[in-house]
């Protein structure tokens, strides 16, 4: 049996000293996930607003730190404090209490303990988690999303070999047709040529999301300042673009961490949709991953179609949410309870239609 823990809030002028903790424990994780690392934590904690306060928790085994949960508190409708995951609102999967599977159960229960202590909060919501962390947790099942992926457990040619023969032949036509036009596949991996393609991938997604009359998560002053200091800062950040004559006309940006490629953006130039130049580079960084020796490609949450020509496996995402012992946590507890019941009546009416 192991020392006894203690847990504690890191002070904000103590966060950058936490930030290489993270990574190292990320490491470590039943699923290694970049957005627990130090780099995704300190890009997002940089810009918070006035009215974001980091809540960052640590576990400590005598004077080891054995444990992190990232926070950040926001106002609830009540007037009273929400704890989320730091960084939950960019769309990352999967995240989770960043420990060894070793120490998260009693980590867990340390990390319950104090908050049950603490009455500077109403409601803690972890989102995009997977199931056995959810199980450490002794939460019931709420699934919000799924995030398809494709292990790397052969070469590229065994991987693509699972694609459909319709598939596989269109996607080498396009690929041909795109050498013969003149493109050529580069990789960014410094920060100069991260944020040369970061900038790029900004304009291809507004432009796409114009032509398409559709909104984009990936828009809007802190989605950019968040990736920009990625870019700048994380060398795990790396870019892939099909460039035609010195222009991309379609980019693939992503992490990799822990053996893994984090897929997080990908968009291309409506003018050469002929050319699928989309298909045609999640093809090229496959080959790429798998070169690498990398163990998976993860396409991220969202069951967009374009993921489901390449794989049929996704993992679930779960929603954990633990509520405070006050009147704002019950009234908050209240109308979530109203609202999951509104919505199964208005399922079984519709059935029964």
């Amino acid at each position: 049996m192991g020392a006894e823990l203690s847990v504690e809030q890191v002070g904000a002028v103590r966060l950058p000293d936490i930030w290489p903790t993270c990574t190292t424990l990320a490491q470590t994780m039943a699923y290694p996930s970049f957005f627990c690392s130090g780099d995704w934590l300190a890009a997002v904690s940089s810009g918070l607003t006035s009215s974001e306060r980091p809540v960052v928790l640590q576990v400590k085994e005598k004077d080891r730190v054995i444990a992190v949960l990232p926070l950040v508190s926001t106002a609830n409708i009540l007037g009273g404090q929400d704890l989320h995951y730091l960084g939950a609102a960019f769309y990352p999967d999967p995240l989770g209490l960043i420990c060894a599977p070793d120490d998260r159960d009693r980590a867990v229960t340390a990390i319950k303990q104090y908050l049950a202590a603490d009455a500077h909060w109403d409601r803690l919501v972890l989102d995009f988690i997977l199931e056995d962390e959810l199980e450490a947790w002794g939460m019931p099942k709420n699934q919000v999303s799924v995030q398809p992926y494709i292990s790397l457990d052969t070469d590229f040619e065994g991987v693509f070999g699972q694609l459909g023969s319709k598939s596989r032949s269109n996607i080498r036509n396009k690929y041909r047709r795109i050498i013969r036009g003149g493109g050529e596949f580069v990789a960014a991996t410094d920060p100069d040529s991260r944020q040369h393609l970061l900038e790029a991938l900004f304009h291809l997604q507004a432009k796409r999301s114009d032509e398409r009359k559709i909104e984009s998560t990936f828009v809007g002053s802190r989605v950019e300042h968040l990736h920009r200091q990625l870019a700048v800062h994380s060398d795990n950040s790396i870019f892939y673009a099909i460039v035609v004559q010195d222009e991309p006309i379609a980019i693939q940006y992503g992490f990799e961490f822990g053996q893994r490629y984090f897929a997080y953006q990908i968009a291309h130039d409506p003018e050469f949709g002929h050319w699928s130049p989309g298909a045609v580079l999640v093809m090229h960084v496959l080959e790429t991953c798998c070169k690498k020796g990398l163990e998976e490609f993860n396409f991220l949450q969202g069951g967009e179609g374009y993921k489901s020509t390449w794989t049929t496996e996704a993992r679930p995402l779960y929603q954990l949410v633990i509520y405070q012992r006050n009147w704002r946590a019950r009234l908050l507890q209240g109308g979530q309870q109203a609202k999951t019941m509104l919505k199964k009546i208005v399922r079984y009416r519709q059935g029964g239609d």
